[in-house]
């Protein structure tokens, strides 16, 4: 466990967390806000995990729509968040609420969004989906869970003037990859709109359909984002939080091991912390550093 791989930074970290709170309210507990994506739940497991262990304030996770999840950051209903996307996926709320937030980091880099197909697809560009039909029936699958991604694909087929093709969303996800897991094993084709990280992108040899136009726009970032206030309530662990740094492999792996049967997000978090305990190490030292 942490506490015995990294005893003296967990007191110095306990100590500062706790001299932090002086003269202040006491605070107990925090509101850790997610939604039911796939990365949220890997990144927030882990970073519950590291604050639940090494000091005394414990995280509530709290599960929430993502549309409300900003929102509820905005009026303070809830505390911390690492499930906003940035600049296209969250745009509108953003557009509404950043200044009413508190940024603290951007944890997750190069996230991208895309049109893929199976690595044996003869399809290599967006513009190859109207030569393939028979490949693809016409179909563009998607998540129906970011809306995001349901309007980038659907402005894709517009600008590439994919006449005889329609976006196809599935209300559940599971649904979704279950279908294109079944065509995949049976060598067939297909062509889904996804975003990246994805625990798919472990299970299934996917390739990405360049995109010439750039409907799909730059890469993405995940970022971490507070209530107002959460700096001066809690500066220690938000001077931790800024140290918060995952990469795709990170998440993905994550991911992976958290669809399997039976798996327990809460102990792969724990698992993925002692995997990469110098990396954690280095997080924590750092917020200590910067306090003294």
């Amino acid at each position: 466990m942490i506490k015995r791989i990294l005893p003296v930074i967990i007191i110095m970290f306990m100590i500062l967390v706790l001299t932090s709170c002086k003269k202040k309210p006491k605070i107990s507990s925090i509101k850790l806000a997610y939604s039911e994506y796939a990365l949220d739940i890997a990144t927030a497991n882990v970073i519950k995990a590291i604050i639940d262990q090494q000091t005394k304030i414990s995280v509530e996770m709290v599960s929430l729509p993502d549309s409300l999840i900003i929102p509820s950051l905005a009026n303070g209903s809830v505390d911390l968040s690492l499930s906003i996307i940035e600049p296209n996926t969250h745009f509108n709320l953003m557009k509404t609420y950043k200044d009413s937030l508190l940024f603290v980091t951007n944890y997750l880099e190069n996230m991208n969004s895309g049109l893929y197909v199976p690595q044996y697809s003869p399809m290599v560009t967006i513009d190859d989906l109207n030569n393939n039909f028979e490949y693809t029936k016409g179909k563009i699958l998607v998540s129906d869970t970011l809306t995001y991604l349901n309007k980038v694909t659907n402005e894709t087929i517009n600008t590439y003037f994919l006449a005889n093709y329609e976006s196809v969303p599935f209300l559940n996800e599971d649904s979704l990859l279950s279908e294109i897991t079944g065509k995949y094993l049976k060598n067939e084709n297909f062509c889904i709109s996804l975003y990246r990280p994805h625990w798919i992108f472990s299970e299934l040899k996917l390739k990405e359909l360049t995109d010439p136009k750039g409907t799909f726009g730059k890469g993405e970032t995940a970022s971490i984002y507070a209530r107002k206030g959460f700096d001066k309530d809690l500066p220690q662990i938000y001077s931790f939080l800024k140290n918060i740094k995952f990469n795709i492999k990170d998440v993905e792996d994550l991911m992976k091991e958290n669809r399997k049967i039976d798996s327990d997000p809460k102990a792969n978090a724990m698992k993925w912390i002692e995997t990469n305990i110098d990396r954690v190490n280095l997080w924590i030292t750092k917020s200590t550093e910067k306090k003294k």
